[in-house]
């Protein structure tokens, strides 16, 4: 009953592969692995065509070979005609599912170079983007190691230690307590725990009103006078000329003179620098 429902719906699953042009490798193999998977059909790309089953063999053997046939000769089916029929006779024909997936691979890896561009753009993106606070941090860092798994597929992966130095250096200087503590860890955390670490901190930062303050002075503003060339913030630090902390909020005082912020670094077992971020 399975297969009947598979070939009925071949079809509509079909709609989801997009045809395979010049520039469209990555995703079109995505997509097609996807909707094998799907309809039950990726054995033959998985595993190796079992013996021909004889007198002898048992009925789970026929049901293998039988089960392998079958992958082996809709994922061809599927490939070939997903194929742009222009390019679709520079690929040599086969009679295995695998050797066809893996002879268009090697002709993609060997001559377009749209990948190659594709990947450098990728790593350009994740080492010029930066956390603005328009989202949540979590958000902000899934883009990053989606990013990074977009390079992976353009053969330009990197390891979890540079992703995660390219995660930090793309938050603002209020998180900059969070990099102290990871630069002086003997074992780095991996993406995961970097995640939620990240996620606690911006918590932190925004019960305590420090991110908000830290993504409006980001905003762009109008210069209409003198006052407004600071970004905003003089009217943060002094009203009628008395400071206030940017860290607890208070009057009388500065950041850098404030026993609130000092505590915090000494929580977290960080030597307290004054004039830190």
């Amino acid at each position: 009953m399975s297969s009947v429902v598979n070939i009925v719906s071949l079809p509509t699953q079909l709609r989801s592969i997009p045809v395979l042009n010049g520039n469209n490798f990555v995703e079109w193999k995505e997509q097609l692995l996807l909707t094998l998977g799907y309809l039950d059909l990726e054995m033959a790309l998985e595993e190796p065509k079992p013996s021909t089953p004889t007198d002898q063999s048992s009925a789970n053997k026929r049901e293998e070979y039988s089960k392998w046939i079958r992958s082996n000769k809709i994922s061809l089916m599927i490939m070939r005609n997903s194929i742009a029929k222009n390019i679709r006779g520079s690929f040599a024909s086969k009679d295995d599912a695998k050797d066809y997936l893996d002879t268009i691979k090697k002709s993609y890896q060997t001559t377009d170079k749209g990948i190659i561009a594709n990947g450098v753009r990728l790593m350009s993106k994740l080492a010029t983007t930066k956390f603005d606070g328009s989202r949540s941090v979590r958000e902000h860092i899934y883009e990053m190691t989606n990013l990074a798994a977009q390079l992976k597929d353009a053969e330009m992966s990197i390891s979890d230690g540079y992703l995660n130095q390219f995660v930090l250096n793309s938050l603002p200087s209020e998180f900059s307590l969070l990099k102290v503590t990871y630069n002086q860890l003997q074992q780095k955390w991996n993406i995961h725990e970097l995640i939620a670490m990240c996620d606690q901190e911006e918590r932190r930062l925004k019960q305590e009103g420090l991110l908000a303050v830290n993504v409006i002075s980001q905003k762009p503003k109008k210069e209409t006078n003198d006052s407004s060339k600071d970004g905003g913030k003089s009217t943060i630090r002094k009203k009628n000329g008395t400071p206030k902390c940017f860290y607890c909020k208070k009057k009388g005082h500065t950041k850098k003179d404030c026993i609130k912020r000092k505590s915090s670094f000494e929580e977290k077992g960080i030597p307290y620098n004054p004039d830190s971020n």
